[in-house]
């Protein structure tokens, strides 16, 4: 009072230097919090502040967060002041005495926007509050102390090594590293979903408004994905669910692209790859490598995945439907009276125009598996033998001629079964003559018809033809039995013809 203690330096200043400083409050004197690098004031009595551990902290054990007003522990248990509308305990938000739920905190300036302040702004942030990302041309919000937003590398990281993913909630890690809050059914390691207390596969999060659909709902509309939910596609004329943080359906390029220089194809699961190129999981079977279905640990073949609703089918349903194409599941044709199953993203089967088609100029024709070409314009899987180019049968490598596609179920019989049978043309029936072309009836113990060598021969020395009758000899050789010389040189044949 009487000009006692340290004044503050500043010229015509005659107020008290604050403590450790050499200045009073009003032109910067303060305390600094004594963590390294830090310029904040400590809070209360303490030499830190509050981000330092500085100030009073929760009576709760383990808990780190700040006690609130007067009381010993932080809002999350219970301190501070609570909202006063009858049956909440809700903590207060601001200076008001309600709680964010019925009304309390800072409001949107916003003619007819109720929602909270961003910040110290006077807008929520679909008004324009908040700061901004500092990223050009983007008008998403900063997130914490940095100046950009999630998707810029703003916010918390996760901790974990060569993860740059946002941390989830309160935790360190993201999402996909255990982050946040997770599902609480027991064995369910999934994130919790919106403020419930489930992932969206058991129940939590907000649900299709669909009359009779259970399925999650989508983003911020009120549906799921089957019934018009979610982002869509930005694509002309298309419907179709974005992919990821893309404005487009896979179809149309949205969401991961297969890192194989080449390919376009979409990449699947956390991988890097598509499927073809072995990306999403894989069979568990040893020595398989082919895509595992659904959330099972083995492919199609191997029992993974849905099986069709039918009694005794064990064939994969298609699409949302509980049966397999061949008894009625996926979509169908739209011609007409066709049932036939339609293919591809279109609405027809292959005979009527379905699918891709084969990319030669004039030819119509159906692309053959994953090439661009009809099996005619060499589409499809081509032949393993050297030098050939023929279309490789069935599930084979080779074609039907290297040894390819089925063979006749008869014993040491190579040939191909005829058409939805399991015998050749010389095992099905009467037997049919070896020789390409020819479908006469064949000898059973040599395989040919009688043209083309099959049966008995004439018995005269070097005669391929056939005998007449039950004589053993040919027309030529019994007509040639009234010639001296033929007869003495073959006598038998006159003793047969008497």
């Amino acid at each position: 009072a009487h000009g006692g203690g340290k004044r503050c330096d500043q010229e015509g200043c005659t107020k008290y230097a604050v403590f450790g400083a050499e200045k009073c409050r009003a032109h910067g004197g303060r305390k600094l919090c004594r963590s390294e690098l830090c310029d904040r004031t400590p809070a209360g009595h303490t030499d830190f502040c509050k981000a330092h551990g500085g100030g009073k902290r929760c009576q709760v054990k383990e808990c780190p967060k700040l006690a609130q007003g007067p009381t010993a522990r932080c809002v999350a248990h219970g301190g501070g002041k609570r909202c006063q509308v009858e049956g909440c305990a809700a903590a207060t938000q601001g200076g008001t005495p309600l709680c964010i739920k019925h009304g309390g905190g800072r409001r949107c300036e916003e003619e007819g926007c109720s929602k909270l302040v961003v910040g110290y702004t006077k807008n929520c942030k679909a008004h324009g509050g908040g700061r901004l990302c500092q990223e050009e041309s983007c008008t998403k919000l900063a997130q914490g102390s940095t100046d950009r937003c999630i998707a810029h590398g703003g916010g918390k990281r996760c901790r974990l090594d060569g993860c740059a993913k946002p941390s989830a909630g309160g935790t360190e890690l993201c999402k996909p590293h255990g982050g946040g809050k997770r599902c609480q059914v027991e064995g369910c390691a999934k994130s919790a979903a919106g403020k419930t207390e489930s992932c969206k596969a058991h129940g939590g999060g907000k649900r299709c408004q669909f009359e009779g659909c259970l399925t999650a709902a989508q983003g911020s509309t009120p549906f799921c994905v089957s019934h018009g939910g979610g982002k869509r596609c930005q694509h002309e004329e298309c419907s179709k669910p974005a992919a990821g943080y893309t404005k487009y359906c896979v179809l149309h390029g949205g969401g991961k692209r297969c890192q194989l220089v080449g390919c376009a194809k979409s990449a699947r699961g956390s991988t890097g790859f598509c499927i073809a190129h072995g990306g999403g999981k894989r069979c568990k079977e040893t020595g398989c490598e082919k895509s595992a279905e659904g959330s099972t640990g083995c492919c199609a073949a191997h029992g993974g995945g849905r099986r069709c609703k039918k009694m005794g089918c064990v064939k994969s349903p298609i699409g949302s439907t509980g049966y397999c194409i061949a008894h009625g599941g996926g979509k169908r044709c739209s011609m007409g009276n066709c049932s036939k199953s339609a293919r591809g993203s279109t609405w027809f089967c292959i005979a009527h125009g379905g699918g891709r088609r084969c990319q030669v100029t004039e030819c119509s024709k159906s692309a053959i598996g994953v090439t661009d070409f009809c099996i005619a314009h060499g589409g499809g899987k081509r032949c393993r033998a050297d030098g050939c180019s023929k279309s490789a049968s069935g599930s084979t490598w080779f074609c039907v001629t290297h040894g390819g596609g089925k063979r006749c179920k008869q014993p040491n019989c190579t040939l191909a079964p005829l058409a939805n049978l399991d015998s050749c043309a010389r095992h099905f029936g009467e037997p049919k003559c070896y020789q390409n072309g020819c479908g006469r009836p064949a000898n059973e113990v040599t395989g040919y018809c009688p043209a083309h060598g099959g049966g008995v021969r004439c018995m005269f020395d070097g005669c391929a033809k056939s005998p007449i009758g039950s004589t053993g000899w040919c027309i030529a050789h019994i007509r040639a039995s009234t010639n001296v010389a033929c007869g003495a040189r073959n006598p038998d044949i006159l003793d047969t013809v008497k």
